[in-house]
């Protein structure tokens, strides 16, 4: 079925760019930003809006958009920065075109993890409720843990199906390596949590009409659940399956297993995303350990799952989830490293918050 929102917002230009630790933020962001300008044949002067992902907390950065949106090509310009995830800032930016707002956009997010060495965990417990959680320890690896470790009580083999995941994401390791690994937050193995890295991402976005190449972004759906992991429901995943629900409805998608061809899900833990099949609607709840087990999200499988490796190889904090919607455009391209075949559509899955509060789903597709 074709999308009920063909041609509306398409995608121009993106860019994903990575640095040593002798870059500085604001030059790391910089030639994120250039380089989609770039791809797009255009500069900043064409632009009508920048949306930024940008956490305080992260950068080590009081308003840190400050000092970023300028390197980002804010510079005289409207800027809006959404501190919660950068699938918030997609949708945003998303909206504002389809709004008539805004006719040309660009999307930046970013994370530099070698200026806060050994200290991001920490400056995340910032996120946590001041009275109940906080002084816990809470961080990103240990809700992720304790999301897993509840995943794999529910399922046979499922230290097994995890490590197949993740081995799958590496490219190069095997199961029994990831098994192998060392402990850091049980359940939680070393090959089963991204190592930090420095790296930005930016998306230019426009209303359709200039005559450029061009991928269409179909739909995007969000959700998020309560701050506190305590209230929440750490299997289940109600709100990645109402943000699934939203972003098929916008697209147009009536049948998600056989209209989108590439999958490219949160994968900071194997458990993650297994844990997401079921709400994204690539098999039952009840058979997503099956799935995982099935060889079938395998590159050249019947539901490619991360066919150019996952997150698990390396993510920026905070603003890396946002390389699922670059994978995605090139699996539409047709520039992928390990390109499907026969490809209309790709589902980009961007999960940030503790144990995946926020979830958002993006669907890009051909351009008609």
């Amino acid at each position: 079925m074709a999308s009920k929102l063909a041609g509306s917002v398409v995608i121009t230009g993106i860019a994903e760019a990575s640095s040593d630790s002798q870059d500085s933020l604001e030059t790391l962001v910089f030639r994120g930003a250039r380089a989609a300008l770039d791809e797009a044949g255009l500069d900043r002067s064409d632009l009508d809006g920048v949306v930024l992902a940008a956490s305080d907390q992260t950068d080590g950065r009081a308003i840190t958009s400050m000092l970023t949106s300028g390197p980002a090509g804010a510079y005289l310009n409207d800027e809006i920065n959404v501190a919660s995830s950068p699938g918030h800032a997609l949708a945003l930016g998303f909206m504002q075109i389809l709004s008539g707002t805004h006719q040309r956009l660009l999307v930046s997010s970013w994370g530099k993890s070698s200026e806060t060495v050994g200290s991001v965990q920490a400056a995340e417990r910032l996120s946590a409720d001041p009275f109940f959680e906080r002084d816990g320890g809470l961080s990103a690896a240990a809700a992720a843990a304790f999301q897993a470790q509840q995943r794999r009580l529910n399922a046979t083999d499922g230290d097994l199906a995890a490590a197949r995941v993740a081995a799958r994401n590496h490219g190069d390791v095997d199961e029994q390596a990831v098994l192998a690994s060392a402990v850091v937050a049980s359940p939680l193995r070393k090959l089963e949590v991204p190592p930090e890295i420095d790296g930005t991402f930016s998306i230019l976005l426009e209303r359709a009409g200039r005559d450029t190449p061009a991928v269409t972004l179909a739909g995007v759906g969000w959700c998020s659940d309560s701050g506190r992991i305590a209230e929440r429901d750490l299997s289940a995943l109600p709100h990645l399956q109402r943000a699934a629900e939203d972003a098929y409805q916008r697209a147009g998608i009536q049948s998600p297993t056989d209209e989108i061809g590439s999958w490219h899900l949160h994968d900071y833990t194997p458990d993650a995303e297994i844990l997401a099949y079921g709400p994204l609607g690539l098999c039952a709840a009840a058979a997503a350990n099956d799935l995982a087990l099935s060889g079938a999200t395998a590159f050249g499988g019947l539901l490619p799952v991360n066919p150019d490796g996952g997150s698990v190889r390396g993510e920026a904090p905070f603003g890396g989830p946002m390389a699922k919607v670059l994978a995605a455009v090139r699996q539409i391209r047709g520039t992928a490293a390990n390109q499907v075949s026969d490809l209309d559509r790709a589902l980009a899955h961007l999960t940030t918050g503790f144990a995946g509060q926020f979830q958002t789903v993006a669907i890009v597709e051909r351009q008609q």
